[in-house]
């Protein structure tokens, strides 16, 4: 019985060891969960292209505590989607094209089909950079993002809409606390964009 036991809790420490380690690990890239909303084809027909552009005053991602939790970052992001509780990887992305792709997901679930030029009869959405900003302070991380996303038609703007959030959380073991925490502010961040708005104001 006592061998047993032993075995068993050599086992347990084993795997906890495994876990800690895995937990703990730096990674070389970060994962964001976007969860978008309920699909509502409100804007079902339209067309419209789509275009980023990085005005960030730094490319710096990190900072403070958070330098050292992701020394070994490569620039890349893992993007996963979230449908209804239903999750998939979309693929992996640089910043730019991170929010490129989750605002072509926006747009198609309002029923935009988003292509790859605009004309005469297709406006352009330039969603501009200008802040994204991890933060590791003390017993916290915190999410920092903002941007302005614009509707241009034949090359001028009509409207604009200013984004920002900032949200924090409690540190957790490794990283995952921080992914987690940036998963929600991208998430608020993203479907806070209200292209319907935008077209009102531009009287379209």
């Amino acid at each position: 019985m006592d061998r047993h036991c032993t075995l068993l809790t050599g086992l347990l420490a084993v795997v906890f060891a495994g876990m800690l380690a895995a937990g703990c690990s730096k990674p070389s890239y970060l994962d964001v969960r976007y969860a978008l909303p309920p699909s509502s084809q409100a804007l079902s027909g339209m067309k419209a292209a789509l275009d980023i552009r990085d005005q960030r005053s730094t490319t710096e991602i990190f900072a403070g505590d958070a330098k050292k939790e992701f020394e070994y970052f490569t620039g890349i992001f893992s993007l996963s989607l979230d449908r209804g509780g239903a999750s998939h990887v979309a693929g992996t992305y640089d910043l730019p094209m991170l929010f490129k792709e989750a605002f072509r997901q926006r747009l198609t679930a309002m029923g935009v089909e988003v292509v790859s030029e605009a004309s005469e009869n297709v406006p352009r959405v330039e969603i501009v950079l200008h802040r994204f900003l991890i933060e590791g302070a003390g017993r916290k991380w915190i999410a920092d993002v903002a941007y302005e996303a614009r509707l241009l038609v034949e090359g001028r703007t009509r409207a604009t809409q200013a984004v920002s959030g900032k949200a924090e959380r409690f540190k957790i073991m490794g990283h995952r606390g921080a992914e987690k925490v940036i998963g929600e502010i991208f998430t608020d961040s993203v479907n806070k964009f209200d292209l319907s708005k935008l077209l009102d104001k531009a009287g379209m």
